[in-house]
């Protein structure tokens, strides 16, 4: 895990030329909302039905984290900056960068739902969305798939690397 979100964006000597931000958002109980792909996209490693979380990739190493957080809450879950409050906690915890895939990085933030029946509705009616609703689930659930559920591989990388200490 590193320990400073803005400081590792495509460092050739890591060896890395991607990263974004994983955001975990949680409801009341503590359970996470899961997500399914729309479509395939091969540049974000994105496969069409499987399950994860929300992820944004950084387009340009000027774009600090929560410019990311903005936009993928903007362009996936379809929720706008004036709504933010009504759906959300203002606060956002980072839990550490992890590596999704070789090559990328995930800066991992855990953020509160407190409207969930608000959020599942923006989403469901957000028709240029990348995703689908499908579900709160516990964070265990997407390191340990059931009925035949894929999670994205990135994402499932990160959940297994998290600490049991540090763990929703």
């Amino acid at each position: 895990m590193l320990t400073n979100p803005e400081s590792t964006w495509c460092s050739k000597e890591l060896g890395i030329n991607k990263d974004g931000v994983m955001l975990l958002i949680t409801d009341k109980n503590n359970n996470l909302l899961i997500i399914k792909e729309k479509t395939d996209k091969a540049s974000t490693f994105k496969v069409k039905g499987e399950i994860g979380v929300v992820c944004e990739t950084r387009d340009n190493p000027f774009e600090s984290n929560n410019e990311l957080i903005s936009r993928g809450i903007k362009e996936e879950l379809g929720v706008k900056k004036d709504e933010f409050n009504s759906i959300f906690d203002k606060n956002t915890v980072y839990m550490g960068t992890y590596l999704f895939l070789n090559q990328a990085l995930a800066h991992v933030y855990k953020l509160k739902c407190i409207d969930p029946a608000q959020l599942e509705e923006k989403i469901r009616s957000n028709s240029d969305g990348e995703i689908d609703f499908a579900g709160w689930r516990k964070l265990d659930f997407l390191a340990n798939p059931q009925n035949g559920d894929k999670v994205r591989l990135g994402v499932q990388n990160v959940i297994k690397s998290i600490p049991a200490t540090i763990r929703i």
